[in-house]
């Protein structure tokens, strides 16, 4: 572990984060360890998927680096304005793990209960403070669908009459105004 950088301990939710929805591009860990000697140390093990989701759904988004020094800092952009977070709804992790001898460091990006207005390009970046790497995904929020339930029964509620308020129009035979009701309304008077 890095000197400076806390790692959370699991939460529940940890116990599906390697059960990813996406396919890798043939990465391995061979691959991560050859570009080691290139000139890069920082560099993408995992990038962003376009993702498309239900509203009401929950998604993760996740982007992880390998790198000496590793990542430092993360930040997460929607559209370009900075994410933000909601608790219990938006909310950001920052994970590590060891994968055929090299660290792997991640962030990831749960939202809870999604809404149509999450739908947006998401930008994952990360700095070791020599080198910054960032990513773009396309995540779409599809409304969710209408259930037609069965027939609502029949409503018990009645809407009286206005003769049974006792309200009478002139122009109909026999009626008058309510002024002109014994007990009509105040100030009312018969035209």
């Amino acid at each position: 572990s890095q000197p400076g950088v806390v790692v959370p301990p699991p939460d529940s939710s940890d116990i599906q984060d390697y059960d990813y929805d996406y396919v890798e591009e043939n990465l391995n860990v061979s691959d991560i360890s050859e570009n080691l000697n290139d000139s890069t140390t920082l560099r993408f093990t995992r990038r962003l998927a376009n993702l498309t989701k239900d509203s009401g759904e929950t998604v993760k988004l996740r982007c992880e680096f390998s790198g000496d020094p590793p990542p430092s800092r993360y930040r997460w952009s929607k559209n370009e304005a900075p994410v933000q977070l909601q608790k219990q709804r938006v909310i950001e992790r920052r994970y590590q793990y060891k994968s055929g001898g090299i660290m792997i460091y991640g962030t990831k990006l749960t939202i809870k209960d999604l809404e149509i207005h999450d739908k947006g390009y998401y930008k994952c970046e990360a700095t070791n403070g020599e080198e910054k790497r960032e990513d773009t995904g396309i995540l779409i929020v599809k409304p969710s669908s209408w259930h037609r339930t069965n027939k609502a029964p029949e409503s018990k509620a009645s809407i009286p009459s206005m003769e049974d308020l006792g309200v009478h129009f002139p122009d109909l035979p026999g009626g008058t105004l309510p002024g002109s009701i014994p007990g009509g309304f105040p100030g009312a008077g018969a035209l």
